[in-house]
């Protein structure tokens, strides 16, 4: 059984396909089995795959149709047969020492899952600074065994699932794998989640040694279209966890803070699209204070009431400027003029 296995997850990378490659096969841990899921690329991704895997017995490429990254990553766990699970994404790449790092202080913790730092990364190397993203303070969470519900700010943040370690073990006995929807984007969320929720205690290091890319155009978080992605990942933990009122709870908070994050990032012409079922999900939550304080930064609820009034606002005042008409709504009644032609 190899120590760990790692999953790429891939679709048409090949830009930079070889760099993540390259820094995965020459990792220090020698032991580790390496599963590329080529998830019907249409560039050169899957023949570069097959190449690389020509060359070392350890890389095991998996070419299936596109699915999705949610189908491709849950083929990539299913196949995987080490005793932990790490996740490399194709346009990243890792330092040497990553999986030795990782998988030294998960066996020295006795943990399922260890979670590390790690770095953002662009071609335009003015825009790195070598700084590792950390997510909490150092004094209170890193280098110590966590319990979860115990320790709720370690829900805040994003999932970043790529720079930590899973127990296979862990994983299948909870069944947390990625939802499989074709198409959707921001996967990862539930499924770390479904870690912190099942998991008994779990360690985080200052160490970083992932490089996030960031210049990628083709990035699931730069996209204006899939606007309620993280809605279906977020209503996936309600279903699975409803009854559970502490559970409940930090679902609310979570939806607070990634619904904050989704309409901040979407264009105006998106944002209300959004805005109506980012109200109608949390007018209650917000209303009742039904959610954690240890997670809801102050800027979450700012968002939340900035949507709220804004379509408050659109609801007594709006001007619409059609090809035939103005439609003019002052005050709940709208007003019609048709345009001289």
């Amino acid at each position: 059984m190899p120590k760990v296995s790692i999953v790429i997850p891939t679709y048409n990378v090949e830009m930079y396909l070889k760099e993540c490659l390259d820094s995965v096969v020459n990792q220090t841990l020698k032991d580790i089995e390496i599963i590329c899921v080529d998830d019907g690329s249409t560039d050169k991704s899957g023949k570069i795959l097959d190449e690389y895997a020509a060359k070392d017995n350890r890389i095991k490429v998996i070419h299936k149709e596109n699915g999705g990254y949610g189908k491709a990553m849950n083929v990539g766990l299913d196949n995987a047969t080490g005793e932990y699970i790490g996740i490399v994404e194709p346009d990243d790449w890792i330092e040497p020492d990553m999986f030795e790092v990782l998988y030294d202080n998960a066996v020295n913790y006795n943990v399922d899952c260890v979670k590390s730092n790690y770095l953002r990364y662009s071609s335009n190397k003015i825009e790195n600074n070598n700084k590792p993203v950390e997510a909490f303070d150092k004094s209170t969470v890193y280098n110590r065994k966590i319990e979860p519900l115990k320790n709720k700010i370690i829900f805040r943040g994003g999932a970043s699932i790529w720079s930590g370690i899973y127990k296979k073990e862990f994983l299948n006995k909870h069944n947390i794998r990625l939802l499989p929807t074709p198409g959707a984007s921001f996967q990862d969320t539930s499924f770390w989640i479904k870690v912190l929720f099942e998991i008994k205690e779990i360690v985080f290091i200052s160490y970083a040694g992932y490089h996030y890319r960031i210049d990628n155009e083709n990035s699931s978080v730069k996209s204006d279209t899939k606007i309620f992605c993280i809605c279906d990942e977020l209503n996936e933990l309600e279903k699975r966890y409803s009854g559970d009122k502490a559970k409940e709870t930090i679902v609310n908070s979570l939806k607070l803070d990634k619904y904050a994050w989704n309409y901040n990032r979407l264009s105006d012409k998106s944002k209300k699209i959004f805005r109506k079922r980012y109200i109608a999900e949390l007018k209650n939550v917000v209303k009742k204070e039904n959610f954690s304080q240890e997670i809801v930064y102050a800027h979450n609820l700012d968002t939340y009431y900035r949507a709220f009034y804004n379509s408050i606002f659109r609801k007594i005042f709006s001007f619409v400027n059609y090809k035939n008409y103005i439609l003019i709504n002052l005050l709940f009644i709208k007003i019609k003029f048709r345009k001289r032609k």
